[in-house]
């Protein structure tokens, strides 16, 4: 039996789709009742002892993805939900692989290939509790991994549905030089299938090749069969105090982002294998659907 928390989530569902298809038994843990086809539902919270010694009954392994990305929420909230949550379930979890969602904003800005020993340079409160989040876990002394995610897209995420509207409705994006690493969903989920059955420690879970910011804005508004519009990034980040959470929609064009990512090769055998030119098509066309 497999724990997965945080499975109704964009990642999550993609994690417990790829765990059914090769046979394995699946329990999400979920705060609000709800009907998944071939899943264990199990209602609870992550901070209470008696709802984790119900969702960790019989369970082998645990995928711990549940966490909160927010630049506007408390401190004392943002760590409670990333952090003290993975601690509590570190300590009660007596199986054999726990594999924890982590961050490459752990990093913060990389100017240089950042490899899993750099050091932790965070630059939100977000990469703080991620940092906090694999402590724990270490300092639980459990056969575990920690993945650092990049910035994960695909068809289904709101996140991306979000920057997508901003985009068509004509919301300007830096012009900048930096660079940014996407990943498909469908090879992040794949990394943590792998990790369940190799490895331990920090991975970074990244496309092989960062990609200008430019050039990945310039090729989602092709898509979208409009014109982009750069403006000088001072200026965003001066309108994105105005907009409720743009600066979160709009984070994945003003941080450089460049990783080194031959561990997760080596130990995990993990390579990105998503089209990404084909996903991101295949996620406007699913914008352009729903919206």
């Amino acid at each position: 039996m497999i724990l997965v928390t945080g499975g109704t989530g964009f990642i999550g569902q993609q994690v417990v789709k790829d765990l059914l298809a090769q046979g394995e038994k699946v329990r999400l843990l979920c705060r609000s009742p709800m009907e998944m086809r071939g899943v264990e539902v199990i209602k609870g919270d992550l901070l209470d002892k008696e709802s984790l010694k119900a969702a960790l009954k019989d369970v082998e392994n645990v995928i711990h993805l549940a966490a909160k990305i927010s630049y506007t929420a408390p401190r004392e909230e943002l760590f409670s939900l990333n952090v003290e949550s993975v601690r509590c379930l570190a300590e009660a979890f007596k199986g054999k692989k726990f594999v924890l969602a982590s961050s490459v904003s752990v990093y913060g800005d990389t100017w240089e290939p950042a490899g899993e020993e750099a050091p932790f340079n965070p630059n939100n409160i977000y990469g703080e509790t991620k940092i906090a989040a694999e402590r724990a876990l270490r300092e639980a002394g459990i056969p575990s991994a920690a993945l650092r995610l990049s910035v994960i897209f695909g068809a289904g995420s709101q996140k991306w549905f979000r920057v997508l509207q901003m985009l068509s409705k004509g919301f300007p994006v830096p012009g900048t030089s930096k660079v940014t690493n996407v990943l498909h969903v469908s090879d992040v989920s794949r990394a943590f299938i792998l990790a369940l059955q190799k490895g331990s420690g920090p991975y970074n879970i990244a496309a092989e090749h960062s990609i200008p910011i430019k050039q990945l804005v310039l090729l989602l508004a092709r898509e979208l069969e409009i014109k982009a519009r750069f403006w000088p990034p001072w200026l965003i980040s001066f309108l994105a105090k105005f907009k409720g959470n743009a600066k979160a929609q709009l984070g994945s064009f003003t941080t450089n982002r460049i990783f080194k990512t031959e561990k997760a090769k080596e130990e995990l055998g993990f390579s990105p294998k998503a089209d990404f030119e084909k996903e991101i098509k295949r996620m406007v066309e699913w914008y352009k659907s729903v919206k």
